[in-house]
């Protein structure tokens, strides 16, 4: 570090910033399943959070004599909204899957599990 620029990151953060990451366990494995759980459960919660807040909006603005769950499970996609969910679902598990790789890999997924009906598994 000594040689580094002031204007090199390194300079300022260590060289951490460019490695691979910090080491909690033992075994580089299990902080890698530890850093993509915590991306999964950081999106889950972030989308869980987010589900809450329109569906208590929609209430409000349908009213409380509409069952805002049956509404949910009846609407049916459009192929532009399955090709949208599609590409949110790979850059999800994309993010998610990329902590086990530690950066050394570009980990992509294209996945596309949908049936002929729509439904995405």
């Amino acid at each position: 570090m000594d040689n580094m620029p002031p204007e090199d990151p390194r300079f300022v953060f260590g060289d951490e910033i460019d490695g691979a990451g910090k080491q909690f366990f033992d075994n580089q494995v299990i902080d890698n399943l530890h850093d993509s759980l915590l991306e999964l459960t950081a999106a889950v919660w972030t989308y869980r959070d987010r589900s809450m807040i329109l569906e208590r909006v929609l209430q409000d603005v349908v009213g409380s004599s509409k069952d805002i769950g049956a509404l949910i499970e009846a609407y049916e996609p459009t192929p532009e909204d399955n090709a949208a969910r599609a590409a949110e679902r790979a850059e999800l598990v994309s993010n998610v899957f990329r902590r086990m790789s530690r950066g050394s890999v570009d980990v992509k997924f294209g996945m596309d599990t949908a049936d002929e009906s729509g439904d995405q598994s």
